[in-house]
């Protein structure tokens, strides 16, 4: 009598082909998770950097949106927790709130140390008020990664990555 021959897969060979399947996935979303924390901590400080620069700019090219505006005002940006406000005028308490733009940033892990407000000189675009020679902003993710962002009193903004 002969033998019919038997196809498929074992028990075992479909449970090893599931773990390293699983194996895997598993290692490919811990890197895609390390790569979405590392991809949201750049943009906010990219963020960062490109409020305080357009706030510099506005001041140096002498932006003025109010109706009752005669000269040049100074632009600034005004940080409270994890929103910028780029505004108008001297300084944050004495702004025109109707012209204020309003940059929210991610901040689920990113946490940040450093100034609050910056207001720039027009046409200059030097920093109003600059309390011993430099002002800093830390931002960090709490996973090793931090950048530190800095001016200096003639409005240049530096950054590391």
């Amino acid at each position: 009598m002969a033998r019919g021959i038997t196809r498929g897969l074992t028990l075992i060979e479909v449970l090893i082909s599931l773990g390293l399947l699983s194996l895997v996935g598993g290692f490919s979303l811990y890197m895609s998770m390390d790569d979405t924390r590392s991809y949201t901590f750049r943009d906010d400080r990219d963020k960062i950097v490109s409020v305080l620069q357009r706030a510099r700019s506005q001041s140096m090219h002498s932006v003025c949106r109010s109706a009752a505006c005669e000269s040049a005002q100074p632009h600034g940006v005004y940080r409270d927790g994890v929103v910028l406000v780029l505004f108008e005028g001297a300084n944050y308490t004495t702004r025109d709130e109707a012209f204020d733009e309003i940059i929210e940033l991610h901040s689920g892990t990113v946490t940040f140390d450093g100034f609050t407000e910056v207001t720039f000189v027009p046409i200059s675009g030097n920093v109003t008020v600059m309390p011993a020679g430099e002002w800093s902003l830390t931002v960090s993710d709490g996973l090793g990664r931090t950048s530190d962002i800095s001016l200096n009193s003639e409005g240049r903004i530096f950054w590391t990555n």
